[in-house]
């Protein structure tokens, strides 16, 4: 996965990192002559989580809706 680094051209501080190019130019047009962007190519390890849960017996949940089709449908009137 290719990342965008944003840096201070004068104390070499990393502002921040982008994973698209059009956010990093965002940040650059802040201040354009102090900032940089340097392409970065790390690889970040993809992770699974697995997650359990736990139904409670009284969960309240909301029914499920009818969705009407347009034919059907009637605008709403308070």
């Amino acid at each position: 996965m290719t990342t965008f680094l944003v840096y201070n051209k004068r104390t070499g501080e990393r502002i921040c990192e982008a994973a698209d190019l059009k956010d990093a130019q965002m940040m650059v047009d802040f201040d354009p002559n102090q900032r940089e962007i340097r392409k970065s190519t790390k690889v970040i390890p993809d992770q699974v989580v697995e997650v359990s849960f736990t139904q409670l017996p009284n969960d309240k949940q909301f029914k499920a809706q009818k969705i009407l089709p347009d034919r059907e449908a009637v605008p709403f009137q308070p």
